[in-house]
């Protein structure tokens, strides 16, 4: 009897242990709760030079709708220490992209949106070395609505595919 009473507590221990687990592996699986993600960046623009930067002064130049700001920078870009001198550049900010040392990458990330700025709905680029315009795109983005935190979940984001201007 004592045999029947252990392999009837076994199974009793083994059922807990697996309704337990299962209760545990649901904790926030309610199809109601949401996620905290923010929107991020609504629209990206890429400037590579293809065959790498030449050495040089550089002017980067970026109309979002009208308002016209810049940045000016020396060649080669590099991660470490690289810090454009940026004039007002409301909605827009400049960096590197995939900087990883050594800097092989030579793409220059220009993120638009957030920071309380309205997506752009067209934006021209233009770049310069030693006074001489040696790149010009204008773009005008085509944003998809998404959700990031569920279909019922705040908050509603926009955001179109990145874009690239490649420097010859």
């Amino acid at each position: 009897m004592q045999r029947k009473a252990s392999r009837v507590w076994q199974g009793s221990l083994a059922a807990g242990a697996a309704l337990t687990f299962l209760a545990l592996a649901n904790l926030g699986c309610d199809m109601g709760a949401c996620t905290l993600l923010a929107c991020g960046v609504p629209l990206e623009v890429k400037v590579e030079h293809a065959g790498g930067w030449p050495a040089g002064a550089y002017i980067l130049e970026v109309d979002q709708d009208g308002v016209v700001g810049s940045c000016e920078f020396s060649s080669p870009p590099a991660c470490e220490g690289w810090q454009p001198v940026c004039n007002p550049v409301r909605g827009w900010e400049l960096d590197l992209d995939d900087c990883i040392e050594p800097y092989t990458g030579q793409t220059l990330r220009i993120a638009f949106g957030g920071w309380g700025a309205p997506e752009p709905a067209s934006v021209t680029v233009r770049v310069s070395l030693d006074g001489v315009e040696i790149g010009a795109e204008t773009f005008v983005p085509t944003y998809e609505r998404f959700r990031p935190n569920g279909p019922d979940c705040d908050p509603v984001c926009q955001r179109a595919d990145p874009v690239t201007l490649t420097l010859q």
